[in-house]
């Protein structure tokens, strides 16, 4: 699920979460963030391995996912680095 958190016309900040299903999955639920201005595009944490497809479709809507050019990793725990190689 995303959510639009600012959209001034040059700026995007948007919240993605709930990615996982909890009930079928052993994978920690994590929150993403990306910020969008003028095209360029930077992610506040890549999440775990399970909502790695569900995040690259939600943020699609915004952005080109090869268009990131900035990746923020708070720490290294895999609910916020795990699929950063894909």
């Amino acid at each position: 699920m995303s959510t639009e958190l600012l959209n001034n016309g040059h700026c995007v900040c948007i919240s993605f979460s709930d990615q996982v299903d909890n009930s079928s999955s052993d994978d920690v639920q994590s929150n993403q963030f990306l910020i969008v201005t003028d095209g360029h595009g930077a992610l506040i944490g890549w999440g775990g391995n399970m909502p790695y497809n569900a995040l690259m479709m939600s943020m699609g809507e915004y952005l080109y996912f090869k268009s990131i050019e900035y990746i923020l990793a708070s720490h290294q725990d895999p609910d916020i680095v795990a699929s950063i190689n894909k």
